[in-house]
């Protein structure tokens, strides 16, 4: 009997017009056939004006395997006290990624993006992301980006995000870049709290008046996501002037200035918060 590929996922709510990703909703864990047809139904009909978009996907050889997978996973974030509701919990992607991709690997599963889905399982779905726009634009900027600057991850290049983060450190702070087609674009410091950091410490040095008053001092617009308690996501965001156009020029030079202000504020921190300097050849 042949067994057809069968897909786990995680995803999360994007506001359809800004592109931004609502991070405070959480994460959803599922498992579909069809993953693109569900982050579809996912977003159709809406009311809160935001799609569905898978941030990491694995392809497991059959239903059986990818559903056992799915509900140890809910099992352990449950026991977490992660659960929000049905399939969503209070964890990012990256997280979730960093926990169990090597586990799901050693489980069958193996993987993969959208844009490598079978072409029948595509061709009579809208998208409701440009993947390809987005993977070339960063790519260019990743080419051009200069030595000082934290480097993004490729892995979010590859699945074609609207936003990309420097590799996870010991320090659970992150450093984003987003920039999306007709929204806004911006750079960020993102927290991404675990145990092993006092959630008080995160506050006070991450979130404190004083660097968000440099970043305004320097002329910048400043949105600051304070995390809700310990495990939540937070974020001080550089909203940008630029936009995504043809040439891009404007936004990555805007970008790079604004990060480069980014790092410098936070350099300071009382714990190393991990610049990815690209090797001088």
């Amino acid at each position: 009997m042949t067994t057809q590929s069968h897909y786990l996922y995680f995803a999360q709510r994007e506001h359809r017009k800004s592109g931004t990703i609502l991070e405070q909703l959480g994460t959803k864990v599922g498992e579909s056939k069809h993953p693109v047809k569900r982050m579809k139904q996912l977003s159709d009909g809406t009311k809160d004006n935001t799609d569905c978009v898978v941030q990491y996907l694995f392809e497991f050889p059959s239903y059986k395997l990818a559903h056992r997978t799915e509900q140890l996973i809910h099992a352990i974030l449950e026991e977490r006290g992660l659960h929000d509701e049905g399939e969503w919990f209070d964890i990012s992607p990256e997280n979730l990624f960093d926990d169990f991709a090597e586990w799901m690997e050693t489980a069958g599963g193996c993987l993969t993006s959208i844009e490598d889905l079978p072409e029948e399982l595509t061709i009579s779905v809208k998208r409701n992301s440009s993947l390809l726009d987005n993977a070339s634009f960063w790519n260019k900027m990743k080419e051009i980006l200069p030595d000082d600057l934290p480097i993004p991850s490729q892995g979010f290049i590859d699945k074609g995000s609207c936003r990309v983060l420097s590799s996870m450190n010991k320090t659970n702070c992150q450093w984003e870049y987003r920039a999306t087609t007709g929204g806004q674009s911006s750079v960020a410091i993102t927290t991404m709290l675990e145990y092993n950091l006092e959630y008080n410490d995160i506050l006070g040095a991450v979130y404190g008046a004083n660097r968000v008053k440099q970043l305004e001092t320097l002329g910048y617009t400043v949105e600051v996501q304070k995390p809700s308690g310990p495990k939540k996501v937070g974020s001080v965001r550089i909203v940008l002037k630029e936009a995504r156009n043809g040439s891009n020029d404007g936004l990555y030079k805007e970008m790079f200035q604004a990060m480069r202000d980014l790092v410098n504020v936070y350099k300071t921190l009382p714990w190393e918060v991990h610049v990815n300097k690209k090797k001088v050849q």
